[in-house]
């Protein structure tokens, strides 16, 4: 989730969607805001591989 996003309002986004089929929750911790955005002042790309990747198996079970 966002840094901007508090803890304890994480905690509560995350109980919320426990148990929903078609939600999952991922946090990348200590990675700040566009960790993902190639040549991005906070660019990392072991992290951003990994959310990319979610992102497109994601992808590819929804549009099937």
């Amino acid at each position: 989730m966002h840094a901007a996003i508090s803890r304890t309002a994480q905690e509560k986004i995350k109980a919320a969607l426990a148990g929903k089929p078609n939600v999952v929750v991922y946090s990348y911790p200590g990675q700040r805001h566009a960790f993902s955005r190639n040549n991005g002042a906070h660019y990392d790309a072991a992290a951003a591989a990994l959310a990319n990747g979610r992102t497109r198996d994601f992808l590819n079970r929804a549009l099937r």
